[in-house]
């Protein structure tokens, strides 16, 4: 069961404009990454490789802005299923304000059920040839937010989350999953984790929603959430 809790409480950093938004083409802003590294159209990744497990696949996305890569969900009920979710774990206690959440409580197949368990077998399982994967932090999973009518608010501290949508706050009058799907599809309009602590509540975290509703906020760490890992370029 999935249990929702919103106790923001510090600032988030701005996005960019709307205009910046606005103004950028879909081919400048990503790059399709086939399943052994390489970007698409150079060595044996085609120029448009179709969306698989595959070496010569497309299994990542690549922001050419934040020079990030981003892993794809797919829908073949393995490991990188867009439909399972995940507690928010993370045993460290230098990334974890004190608090290491729940391990193994979302529902999932492939790895336990729980962000940290998912990040070891992805890195482990050399996901698009790298093993660096993370959670991202909230900053960088709200710079994948889309709103298809071109309408962004910044992301501000408020009591009660907020929305990065301007015209969806508490309507739904964009286009959903908040995402630019053409390169990141199979994605649900759901919350996702990112690897953001609430500093004041030790048991909550950050989460970015690619749904209706409030776009980003905290939530229990036992609740069950999706995932999308990142890594920094090598």
């Amino acid at each position: 069961m999935k249990y929702k809790a919103i106790i923001p409480f510090y600032v988030l950093f701005l996005l960019g404009s709307a205009s910046a938004r606005s103004e950028e083409t879909t081919t400048d802003t990503y790059t399709k990454v086939c399943n052994s590294g390489q970007l698409a159209g150079k060595g044996a990744c085609a120029a448009e490789p179709v969306l698989g497990t595959n070496l010569n696949q497309w299994g990542c996305t690549r922001d050419n802005k934040t020079k990030l890569i981003w892993e794809l969900k797919n829908d073949y009920k393995g490991l990188r299923d867009k439909d399972w979710t995940y507690t928010w774990y993370e045993p460290d206690a230098s990334k974890n304000s004190g608090y290491p959440g729940t391990k193994n409580g979302g529902e999932c197949i492939g790895s336990e059920c729980d962000t940290h368990a998912y990040i070891e077998l992805t890195n482990k399982k050399t996901l698009c040839g790298a093993s660096n994967w993370r959670l991202p932090t909230k900053e960088e999973l709200a710079s994948l937010v889309y709103c298809s009518d071109n309408q962004y608010s910044p992301m501000q501290s408020t009591n009660e989350g907020g929305f990065i949508c301007t015209n969806n706050a508490g309507h739904n009058k964009v286009t959903l999953p908040t995402i630019n799907t053409s390169y990141f599809p199979n994605t649900v309009s759901n919350w996702f984790w990112t690897s953001s602590p609430s500093e004041g509540y030790s048991s909550y975290a950050w989460y970015v929603s690619m749904g209706a509703g409030k776009s980003y906020g905290t939530n229990g760490k036992y609740g069950g959430n999706s995932v999308r890992l990142v890594r920094n370029e090598e």
